[in-house]
């Protein structure tokens, strides 16, 4: 599969549950897709003007394409998420989980060296012992030429869902 046939299928996944933006720059780094999805819950009586509680969820997915790829590239977009973490995340009342997810796409093989950093990698945040919420991010890489797909332990939920289709 293609890079751009690839890009096109994440986002025809995706678009049913996120605003997508195609071609844009986050924290100097131009993306292939950005997408924000957003959640709330409540709970009400009687009336929705009377709320017991709410929960709020939100993620933000960051699609990049790598021709040439290695440990410092991989280092340099960790760092970008991680900023993410700290820009992107509205600690409030009824805020309860951000989660950033990181997609690197590849066409070429996958470095040993980046598959080890991939696997332990682990960053998360709680505010307030975890009664305003927390965030975390999940780091996935894609290899379009054999179909694998390395992912961090958070993002082992959704590496599924990134699995390159074979027809």
């Amino acid at each position: 599969m293609k890079i751009e046939e690839y890009l096109k299928y994440i986002k025809n996944k995706l678009s049913g549950y996120f605003d997508i933006e195609e071609r844009k720059k986050y924290g100097g780094t131009e993306y292939d897709l950005i997408a924000k999805s957003f959640i709330r819950s409540e709970k009400y009586i009687g009336s929705k003007k009377i709320t017991i509680y709410a929960m709020e969820s939100t993620e933000h997915v960051f699609v990049k394409q790598y021709t040439e790829f290695d440990v410092r590239k991989l280092e340099k977009y960790v760092a970008t998420l991680v900023a993410a973490t700290d820009s992107l995340v509205e600690v409030k009342a009824d805020h309860m989980c951000t989660v950033i997810t990181g997609v690197i796409v590849l066409a070429n093989q996958i470095d040993e060296a980046i598959k080890k950093r991939v696997n332990t990698y682990k960053h998360e945040k709680s505010f307030m012992f975890g009664l305003k919420g927390w965030t975390y991010i999940r780091l996935v890489v894609v290899q379009l030429e054999g179909g694998e797909v390395v992912t961090n332990k958070r993002g082992k939920e959704i590496s599924r869902f990134y699995e390159v289709k074979i027809n």
